[in-house]
């Protein structure tokens, strides 16, 4: 995670919306798995087996969430959230939840 880290908290009693929302948002990313074959034929770069797979297991920590619950606030945390890339994820799940984020 080094230095970068952000969290995105929202206003909820509702967990389970915030959890199936989440869900959403991973099923939609796993239809859509980086192409690597591609990569390999666009760029000229030879990835071998084992990088093609830490490739693929990078791509599923992307939408792996970390969440907690406080006083009234859920806070949904992700190894991949930094500052300056969580307004679009904010603004994509206020859509779709009524509480504040």
């Amino acid at each position: 995670m080094g230095t970068k880290f952000a969290n995105v908290h929202v206003k909820s009693p509702n967990k389970d919306e915030v959890i199936s929302y989440l869900k959403t948002i991973a099923e939609k990313a796993a239809q859509k798995k980086p192409n690597l074959g591609k990569i390999k034929l666009d760029s000229g770069i030879k990835l071998d087996d084992d990088f093609s797979a830490l490739l693929e297991q990078a791509d599923l920590t992307k939408h792996t969430y970390y969440i907690g619950e406080f006083n009234g606030w859920i806070s949904i945390l992700n190894d991949w959230f930094e500052w300056g890339t969580i307004d679009t994820f904010s603004e994509a799940m206020s859509c779709h939840i009524a509480s504040p984020i």
